[in-house]
């Protein structure tokens, strides 16, 4: 899995960060019943789990825990849309999030 962060956006991501350690933690959420029929989607700081797979880029710690991976597509990308100070996350195939405020 790789998760691409444009300079410019982990910059603006490292200025958001509310303590040094908290990692950007990329989330699937569902009801439970594991066929991803109403699956919503979650970004935000967090403290690294044991458990987390943890990629590292732009001076940016991404923490996706094993049971969200499968709902995510292989390569990722998180983008700051300046001229609404808000994120997006996004793959080549879809937009998981947009206009997130952090």
């Amino acid at each position: 899995m790789e998760v691409h962060i444009d300079p410019q956006t982990a910059g603006v991501l490292r200025s958001k960060r509310p303590e040094p350690q908290a990692g950007l933690r990329l989330a699937a959420l569902n009801e439970g019943c594991g066929c991803g029929a109403d699956v919503w989607f979650e970004m935000n700081w967090d403290s690294p789990r044991s458990d987390d797979i943890s990629l590292k880029t732009e001076g940016i710690t991404v923490l996706i825990d094993p049971r969200s991976r499968e709902f995510f597509d292989p390569v990722l990308m998180v983008s700051h849309q300046l001229e609404k100070d808000a994120f997006s996350l996004k793959s080549r195939n879809q937009i998981y999030l947009n206009h997130i405020h952090l």
